[in-house]
């Protein structure tokens, strides 16, 4: 497996014109950029999310339910050419920044893992028959409402690679904007 390099940013977000590999960001707590995209569909008066059971052989949280596809923004790809990938080689969807929700860029500050995490929500009821899982990190998809979630990251966290308080914040965001 090649080895993968991030462009380096400061405290800002601005990139610094420095490259490290994922494992030196990680290790030395160097910033650098990651996309986040959910992808949502209205339901009544909520949202569903479409989440995902990443592989078993992922390095950070395997064989955990997942809120949000994405990753890291490889050395010298912008933020939209990765949303772009990422959904792609995660679900095997094909769709234009265009038809994106842009959310708010989030600062995650975890020792020795600090990303700008750009936010994006892909809108829309994707039968999950169409989903095609085309890099190994994801086992299964299914959608579940926003309360659902709510309730099992709050039951059973240990089954869960994100936080509840975050994902709160994200529904709440996305629920205005599903109207």
């Amino acid at each position: 497996m090649q080895e993968e390099f991030f462009d380096i940013v400061d405290e800002k977000g601005v990139p610094t014109g420095q490259q490290a590999t994922r494992q030196e960001a990680h290790a030395k707590g160097l910033w650098h950029r990651a996309v986040h995209i959910y992808c949502v569909r209205k339901n009544g008066d909520s949202v569903d999310f479409m989440v995902h059971l990443r592989a078993k052989t992922k390095d950070r949280n395997p064989d955990r339910w997942d809120t949000r596809f994405g990753g890291h923004v490889s050395a010298g790809e912008t933020v939209e050419q990765t949303v772009l990938g990422e959904l792609k080689e995660e679900t095997g969807l094909v769709v234009s920044i265009d038809e994106l929700i842009q959310g708010d860029m989030r600062v995650s500050d975890h020792g020795a893992n600090r990303e700008f995490n750009y936010v994006y929500f892909l809108a829309g009821d994707r039968p999950i028959e169409s989903i095609v899982f085309q890099d190994g990190e994801v086992q299964e998809v299914k959608w579940m409402s926003a309360h659902d979630i709510v309730n099992s990251l709050r039951v059973y966290p240990e089954d869960w690679s994100g936080m509840s308080e975050t994902f709160g914040e994200i529904c709440n965001w996305i629920s205005k904007k599903l109207v």
